[in-house]
């Protein structure tokens, strides 16, 4: 049975690679503007035949012109490069791998569920250091200053010294409630300052040499439950942009944390910055998009079931594209009008990476895929 699985892999691949994609309906008003199409399709790993809906959450990074680095479900990391889809490396780490890696210089950093965060060499996958904190990662880490930076599932906030993987310091906020959103905020580094968001609904600016609070802000409304901050904050001419599940979209002061606008959308994701507008997806099944300087709801669109989870947008030219279970999801930024969806196999859970024109994402069945401009 596994041989059968693995056998209709390889046959999606090949048929994947010169086949348009399934799916995307564009008016033909919009021929111009290049639906996505196939490029390559790598299987990653072999789904367990009686997997029932399986789901894949790791996003893959584009390190650099040649090569992209994912995570995955099985415990592995893998270097692959970009222009062909063929795996270059593996690093087996034993814990499913959600974190998206970041690039450090000539090295790749990356998180897994069973707390572990490791440097890897770039061009080989060799380990260089490992240091464990208190829970499972979920988020990709953060490079600022000769540190890195991650937030584990337990509110708490570690860093250490990129070179080493020296132990600096953590700070720590116990959950206000074990309803919470799952996962956590990516830590921003901008300027010199840490902007960090709490499941208890707060978001707290902090200095990156030993983690002392310069401001904290409430942005959960005093939800009891459910008011987590767990969108990547975004800066944008000295406000820091962040969204509470309950509490909404908020502009926050960065030097002194006095808020400027909140909208009381809930469920909103980490935002595009597109024309002066915050494109950003919502847990009703909407994109909205809100003018950056007063926080006026410009338009708001349905994009997708109520119920599914939707991923945060990423740019590809002037359209958006995020996964929302079943599939991918092409968006126009100018309005949020839908151009296309795309699916194949189980469907995509995990946000897509972009870079240039091209569109990387692991599928829920294990396979990485990227996309481009239909010729």
């Amino acid at each position: 049975m596994n041989t059968t699985r693995i056998a209709l892999l390889m046959m999606a691949t090949v048929l994947a690679s010169c086949m348009p994609p399934r799916g995307f309906a564009y008016d033909d008003a919009d021929r111009s503007t290049n639906p996505l199409a196939v490029i390559w399709a790598t299987p990653l790993y072999t789904l367990n035949p009686l997997s029932f809906q399986p789901e894949e959450r790791a996003t893959p990074t584009a390190a650099h012109a040649a090569l992209l680095v994912t995570g995955g479900r099985d415990g592995k990391v893998r270097g692959v490069f970009s222009q062909s889809g063929r795996i270059a490396w593996e690093a087996e780490v034993d814990e499913p791998v959600a974190s998206q890696p970041i690039l450090v210089e000539k090295s790749v950093v990356v998180g897994d569920m069973g707390g572990i965060l490791r440097k890897l060499d770039l061009e080989t996958g060799k380990e260089d250091w490992q240091y464990k904190v208190d829970s499972s990662i979920v988020t990709a880490p953060t490079y600022g200053d000769g540190r890195l930076f991650v937030v584990s599932n337990r509110n708490t906030v570690f860093a250490v010294d990129a070179v080493t993987g020296k132990y600096l310091w953590h700070k720590s906020k116990p959950h206000k409630t074990s309803m919470t959103v799952d996962g956590q905020a990516r830590v921003r580094f901008f300027n010199g300052k840490l902007i960090v968001g709490y499941s208890d609904g707060t978001l707290r600016c902090m200095e990156p040499e030993d983690g002392a609070t310069i401001w904290t802000v409430e942005l959960g409304g005093g939800a009891p439950r459910f008011g987590d901050v767990d969108t990547y904050p975004l800066v944008v001419d000295g406000r820091v942009i962040a969204s509470s599940f309950l509490g909404g979209m908020a502009a926050i002061e960065l030097e002194d944390g006095k808020a400027a606008w909140k909208v009381p959308v809930e469920g909103m994701s980490e935002p595009i910055l597109y024309h002066g507008h915050l494109i950003a997806t919502t847990a009703t099944g909407e994109v909205v998009a809100i003018r950056v300087t007063s926080g006026e709801v410009v338009w708001r669109t349905s994009v997708s079931e109520p119920g599914r989870r939707l991923t945060a947008p990423i740019r590809v030219g002037y359209f958006g594209v995020f996964a929302d279970g079943k599939g991918l999801v092409v968006f126009q930024l100018s309005t949020g009008r839908v151009e296309g969806r795309w699916s194949v196999g189980d469907g995509f859970s995990a946000r897509p990476e972009a870079n240039g024109e091209s569109v990387y994402a692991v599928s829920n069945g294990g396979i990485l895929y990227r996309l481009g401009p239909q010729q």
